[in-house]
């Protein structure tokens, strides 16, 4: 059974996201509100929830990096500082996200963390990855 990077299955993400719609739709309606603005509400909750976060704090930062001796997990390099410093998240959608032990710290700038992704050099700092349309 092939599971998402959230670590649920394609029927269970399916039956997840089913209900999703529908609560934002009722909740719209009861609210007199855009759908749109029940969504954002929760994220603003799920980013303010202290199990359920998906970034780290500046104390979740701190503890990996001294956790893994400021050793970059991608190229086994010391990294300087703390700035110059950017974290992994080894699993996704398990309890303590942002415990050391699951969260590695990489260089920011040497493309360690775009390694990880096979994603072009300089584009995790540079911003999105997705092509800048030419005008």
């Amino acid at each position: 059974m092939k599971k998402h990077k959230s670590g649920l299955a394609a029927e269970q993400r399916r039956i997840i996201r089913e209900d999703l719609v529908r609560f934002t739709k009722e909740h719209a309606s009861l609210l007199w509100c855009p759908p749109e603005a029940v969504v954002q509400e929760i994220r603003y909750w799920q980013q303010s929830s202290a199990d359920w976060r998906t970034n780290p704090t500046k104390k979740d930062k701190e503890l990996s990096f001294k956790y893994h001796k400021r050793i970059c997990a991608a190229c086994r390099e010391e990294i300087s500082s703390i700035s110059d410093a950017t974290f992994h998240h080894l699993q996704s959608g398990i309890p303590n996200v942002h415990g050391p032990e699951n969260m590695v710290p990489l260089h920011k700038t040497l493309g360690c963390h775009e390694g990880l992704h096979n994603a072009p050099p300089g584009s995790f700092t540079a911003g999105s990855m997705t092509r800048k349309l030419k005008p």
